[in-house]
């Protein structure tokens, strides 16, 4: 792995419903998830208006390409801890 720098935006704009659709769709993603439901970009647009106060979505990018998701999931400010995931696209797999 070299200098890259990732960054992170807040993702809990609808504008980023096809890229993660389209993320979960990838065999080589939903195999690896929790719930591997197929989920369309209105499933997900759904989806994001019944987040929990206790997760947190952001995209990750590089440059100006989203390349994942992160998920803050659990979060539980009293015993300071969470669950954290990422869901990436293959073609940054690796690097």
């Amino acid at each position: 792995m070299g200098n890259q720098v990732i960054n992170l935006v807040k993702a809990l704009s609808f504008e980023h419903s096809k890229f993660i659709s389209d993320l979960r769709c990838d065999p080589e993603v939903y195999n690896f998830l929790h719930d591997p439901s197929i989920y369309n970009e209105e499933d997900v647009s759904q989806w994001l208006k019944t987040l929990p106060k206790t997760s947190e979505r952001y995209i990750a990018y590089d440059k100006d390409v989203p390349i994942g998701v992160v998920r803050i999931d659990k979060i539980d400010y009293q015993n300071r801890n969470c669950y954290i995931g990422l869901d990436i696209t293959k073609d940054q797999r690796g690097k």
